[in-house]
């Protein structure tokens, strides 16, 4: 995964018009950013099956059984922060809508 990151504390100190133009050119590298992470993700396969590696992929029952036992995982590990629990849930959040 290749993140593309920007703090929003900075991004919301500029004026408005350089807002603009960082957040469209964001937008414009997302896709060379995409494409670049697809084709790293593609040679280090081609590397690990090369070198005797295998992927593995779970049958649908096993799969399903696994995600719903790491369901609670996020909650559990900082249910004892505030702070984390409340930025967990942020991010948890933001990613259903993607």
């Amino acid at each position: 995964m290749s993140p593309a990151l920007v703090s929003k504390v900075w991004l919301n100190k500029l004026p408005a018009d350089l807002q603009k133009i960082v957040i469209e050119e964001g937008n414009k590298l997302q896709a060379r950013t995409t494409a670049f992470s697809d084709t790293s993700e593609m040679a280090m396969i081609k590397r690990w099956k090369s070198d005797g590696g295998e992927l593995v992929t779970l049958p649908a029952s096993d799969q399903k059984e696994l995600l719903a036992k790491l369901k609670s995982v996020g909650e559990d590990v900082t249910k004892s922060s505030a702070s984390l629990n409340a930025f967990y849930r942020r991010v948890f959040e933001t990613g259903k809508k993607y």
